[in-house]
């Protein structure tokens, strides 16, 4: 197995990331994702949503969840603390679906979403196919 090199891999998952979510928002996709979630969610919380998050409050977190989290993950010993975490990340961006549509924000986390899905899956992919330095035992000493 060749040795990994966590800082330059992650940063090279998180800019495919980027790359992937500015290329569906460009083809339209993530708009009819934000679409279908506020269908979904109007099903259970009735009325309308006349706040707004901001583009760029859109753009800030995904920039950090498709950086931060790939960093995070090859950072971290054990592919099954990396799902753990993967797994975490996700369930708790998805939690904050029905927490918007309460605040009377629609939930157009479609990116956010989908830059953690992305990242994750490189993340823990790379990690199981590299020696991460983190992976490595530590000398015991005597």
């Amino acid at each position: 197995m060749p040795d990994g090199h966590w800082l330059a891999s992650a940063l090279t998952i998180g800019s495919f990331s980027m790359i992937l979510c500015v290329g569906l928002t460009l083809l339209g996709l993530t708009h009819r994702i934000d679409a279908w979630l506020l269908e979904q969610v109007a099903q259970t919380v009735p009325g309308p949503f006349p706040n707004a998050l901001g583009h760029a409050l859109l753009w800030s977190a995904t920039v950090a969840i498709a950086f931060g989290l790939p960093l995070l993950l090859l950072a971290t010993p054990a592919a099954w603390r990396r799902l753990m975490i993967a797994v975490s990340v996700i369930v708790s961006l998805g939690a904050w679906i029905p927490v918007l549509a309460l605040s009377a924000y629609p939930p157009s986390i479609s990116l956010p979403l989908i830059a953690a899905a992305w990242s994750a899956t490189c993340a823990i992919i790379y990690a199981t196919r590299h020696r991460m330095p983190c992976d490595v035992d530590a000398p015991t000493s005597a």
